[in-house]
């Protein structure tokens, strides 16, 4: 693996019920690049970013984060930062005791700052003592971002799924100044949302067919 490489994927193949979703996927991640994953629906982008992430195994080839393979049990855990959808929050808590239970699970700091920090910046401080059920579903993306961004300081890659996704205009907006383009780590994002790529990505991979073409738009 090439030392400037902080992800490498080799080979790999995904399949469920003997159908191949992901075929033979062959790339590698620099550190702080910023990836977009596109593709039409069911082209398996949640897929593989799942499997980037550990949280599904791939049905065949590697995946190193930072020269280890993640899919191996390692004393020596990347911290990874990921939004997937709003099933990642407990509907029966708050936006703020979601948060809370999050942080303290991933780092054991109980310190209210950084979720307040996050709060302010998405604009969902008036809704920290909201129950999740009771929130629209462009709120719950908020919140969902929110939980991916804790405990920054220690995470090295971002894993979002359709990021934009029920956000309104301003909403994407901050996703994108304060999110996209200005943080200083490795992100790979599966989106739909075409016409902004080039405001924050320095790669593009299209997923057709189970296999990835990779564009690389740095210049």
């Amino acid at each position: 693996m090439n030392k400037n490489n902080i992800i490498s994927i080799n080979n790999l193949y995904k399949s469920f019920s003997g159908q191949n979703v992901l075929r033979d996927i062959n790339f590698n991640i620099q550190s702080n690049e910023k990836l977009a994953l596109i593709g039409s629906n069911g082209s398996g982008k949640t897929t593989l970013l799942k499997i980037i992430s550990g949280i599904l195994q791939p049905s065949s080839g590697t995946v190193f984060y930072d020269n280890i393979n993640i899919h191996i049990p390692s004393s020596k855990k990347p911290s990874i930062g990921a939004a997937f959808n709003e099933s990642m929050l407990d509907e029966r808590m708050t936006v703020m005791e979601n948060l809370q239970f999050y942080q303290s699970m991933i780092s054991g700091d109980n310190d209210s700052t950084e979720i307040s920090l996050l709060l302010k910046t998405f604009n969902i401080k008036n809704l920290n003592n909201v129950l999740i059920k009771n929130l629209s579903k462009g709120m719950k993306q908020r919140a969902v971002l929110i939980r991916a961004l804790l405990n920054q300081e220690n995470q090295s890659l971002l894993l979002l799924d359709e990021p934009s996704n029920n956000l309104d205009i301003d909403a994407k907006e901050i996703l994108l100044k304060n999110v996209l383009q200005n943080t200083k780590k490795t992100i790979i994002a599966a989106t739909h949302d075409i016409q902004n790529i080039n405001r924050w990505a320095t790669s593009v991979i299209e997923l057709k067919n189970g296999r990835a073409i990779l564009t690389n738009l740095k210049n």
